[in-house]
């Protein structure tokens, strides 16, 4: 009997001791509004910058006063104007100086059945390898040609082949300029081209 009151004191005692652990704990972490101090930091003080000329807003007389004026000055031009009926019969345009091109270089785009415009490029090499490509367009763009390069496939022996294109152009005239140029400044002899949508 005595070892069933000391297993029931050993028990209580035990719980004593974890209850009071755990009533400490939750007193001193209890966490809730109440233990935290609210308070809003003091603005700052700022010194008021005296200003001593006040910005006056412009006055209604003022800009009736430049109003007026102006008006003015646009009846004395108009009077001036019509007071020589020869005046504009006398200027005679100035000639216009043919550059070679055409007026309009929209006359000069053609379009498919599609209405879609057709567009030009010269082909400015192909190779097997595509760096040997990539260089080739490096080599355009120093001599400020803008080139594309494009992969397809040999209908001949199925190898892939890297084109090297310069524009693609609108007009067609622009395409035989730039093969002309690549002729004289780069010795490629090239291929002109109608360019098409991979």
């Amino acid at each position: 009997m005595q070892e069933i009151i000391k297993r029931r004191l050993v028990g209580a005692v035990i719980l004593l001791s974890l209850a009071s652990i755990l009533m400490i704990w939750a007193i001193s972490n209890q966490s809730g509004p109440n233990n935290f101090i609210w308070s809003t930091p003091t603005p700052p003080n700022f010194n008021k910058i005296a200003i001593d000329e006040q910005i006056k807003p412009p006055e209604i007389d003022d800009i009736r006063e430049r109003l007026d004026d102006l008006k003015k000055n646009i009846k004395s031009l108009n009077d001036n104007n019509n007071n020589d009926p020869d005046s504009a019969k006398s200027v005679k345009p100035k000639e216009k100086v043919s550059s070679g091109e055409p007026s309009n270089p929209l006359d000069e785009i053609t379009f498919n059945a599609n209405s879609i415009p057709i567009r030009w490029v010269v082909q400015a090499g192909s190779f097997t390898n595509e760096d040997s490509a990539i260089k080739e367009k490096k080599r355009l763009a120093s001599h400020k040609f803008v080139s594309v390069v494009r992969a397809s496939r040999s209908s001949k022996s199925g190898a892939i082949i890297y084109a090297v294109y310069v524009g693609p152009f609108l007009q067609e005239s622009r395409a035989l300029a730039n093969h002309k140029l690549l002729k004289e400044k780069l010795k490629i002899e090239g291929n002109i081209r109608k360019w098409q949508k991979p």
